[in-house]
């Protein structure tokens, strides 16, 4: 716990992380979803899918979800296959839904466990999430063990820039060739798979559950001027109150959220919280063209969380989810001008 206090206080005094801006152009490594996703014929041109058509040897990948309604996602599949048929060793981790026991949806069957076992059919050895976690919520891919991308996004119906509800998603993912962040990612990978405590060390990479909530706490805290948040669930008691004593403390913070994040069909959860952060001084926008799944925070616009945890309890306190944590100014101007330009597009919540 001390080891990961000093950690945030190097990178909250201005610290530059090793990985990221030492060694790339962090705004030529940013992702951004839906855009480069938009109008897009040819799926081979998917900078996902790019990626692992680059893989020689070696592809591991965790994701929450390789599937939209209990069927794999093609284009991913494809490339998978292709990547097998070259003599790629691909794993890929993921959580439960993947190897769902439902056999219905929209009224029609789907064979029992028909993403999972086209998976397996081309070669793609699939891990279950461990029982030490509530969830796999990870979402990273790692080439080769030299290169790998780590955002918010899932690998599922995103991948066409659309989610369940049938709005375009909001999502970020960073490219990275830290050889330190990558040994870590791997190391978490295998610890994962095999049942094996994995705490973390590197400064850049926040780890869940672990002790991410007083990380959380500590980060909202140190902000002095402004914090700027996107978030799918923001549901958590702790967080909101954190949130709303930095605004009554004089920090602009700002909210981008989608209504009905999890489908219109279902209910919005996260209206109570949003009223909370408003009525203390907050500024909530809703955009509603878009579906905004990304999870990120900016602080004083010189540090940076960008992963994969959702502000919901069970995800904070019991999921395995990484996110990155950086310095970097390149990347953080970049995603701020995004978001600059989503709350210019949105409707602020009173």
């Amino acid at each position: 716990m001390h080891l990961r206090i000093l950690i945030l206080f190097l990178l909250i005094m201005g610290a530059s992380p090793k990985g990221i801006s030492s060694t790339q152009r962090g705004r030529d490594n940013l992702i951004l979803l839906p855009n480069c996703r938009q109008d897009r014929i040819d799926p081979n041109r998917d900078p996902f899918i790019l990626f692992i058509d680059q893989a020689n040897t070696e592809i591991l990948m965790a994701s929450y979800k390789l599937q939209e309604k209990k069927l794999p996602q093609k284009d991913m599949l494809d490339a998978l296959d292709r990547a097998v048929k070259r003599g790629v060793e691909v794993h890929v981790v993921t959580g439960n839904r993947l190897t769902s026991m439902e056999i219905v949806e929209d009224g029609k069957k789907v064979e029992k466990n028909a993403a999972l076992n086209a998976y397996k059919e081309r070669g793609v050895k699939v891990y279950s999430s461990s029982e030490k976690f509530n969830q796999s919520h990870t979402k990273y891919i790692v080439v080769d063990g030299k290169k790998a991308i780590i955002g918010t996004t899932n690998f599922d119906k995103e991948l066409e820039g659309h989610t369940s509800n049938e709005r375009p998603s909001r999502d970020f993912a960073v490219k990275i060739e830290s050889e330190e962040i990558i040994s870590e990612l791997i190391q978490a990978f295998w610890n994962d798979i095999n049942g094996e405590e994995f705490i973390g060390s590197q400064r850049d990479l926040l780890w869940g559950p672990n002790n991410q909530r007083e990380i959380f706490k500590t980060l909202i805290e140190s902000a002095k001027r402004s914090i700027k948040i996107y978030q799918q669930d923001i549901t958590d008691s702790e967080m909101i109150e954190w949130f709303m004593k930095a605004a009554k403390n004089h920090v602009d913070v700002k909210l981008i959220m989608s209504p009905h994040p999890f489908g219109f069909n279902n209910p919005d959860n996260n209206i109570d919280n949003q009223k909370k952060l408003a009525d203390a001084g907050g500024n909530v926008y809703l955009i509603n063209d878009l579906n905004i799944h990304a999870k990120v925070m900016i602080l004083d616009d010189c540090l940076m969380y960008l992963g994969s945890t959702n502000f919901y309890q069970p995800s904070i306190d019991k999921n395995r989810t990484v996110g990155l944590l950086t310095s970097d100014a390149d990347l953080i101007q970049a995603v701020n001008a995004v978001f600059v330009e989503d709350w210019m597009k949105a409707a602020e919540k009173k």
